[in-house]
């Protein structure tokens, strides 16, 4: 299963996939569209997703210098399906991230109160 990446990365990326999803971590935008960032300890996470294929959305850490230092995919993780743990995971991160940085919950709220007054 892991042919070029160690079982650190592979936990490295579950966990915050997991933390995202659990909105346990707090995202915010970047200067790059669709790339949602957040910092751990003294480094920068950013994630990317690809809606129309997940095996190519990824997740960078930066170090203190702004250096990258890894990029993690779940094609790093030798697989090549779409239909797999990995890119669903990073599916559901990504989207997790954008929801909150978009505050989209919030705007559906809005959205429904304003139609209820109608």
């Amino acid at each position: 299963m892991l042919k070029s990446m160690s079982k650190n990365m592979k936990s490295l990326f579950d966990r915050i996939c997991m933390k995202t999803v659990l909105g346990e971590l707090k995202w915010d935008m970047t200067e790059e569209s669709g790339v949602f960032q957040t910092s751990i300890l003294l480094y920068n996470v950013r994630i990317k997703g690809d809606e129309e294929n997940p095996l190519y959305g990824y997740i960078d850490i930066y170090n203190v210098s702004g250096e990258k230092i890894i990029r993690i995919r779940p094609l790093d993780m030798g697989y090549q399906s779409h239909c797999n743990e990995s890119s669903r995971w990073i599916e559901q991160a990504y989207c997790s991230a954008r929801r909150q940085v978009m505050h989209v919950e919030e705007a559906l709220d809005e959205i429904n109160k304003a139609l209820n007054k109608l």
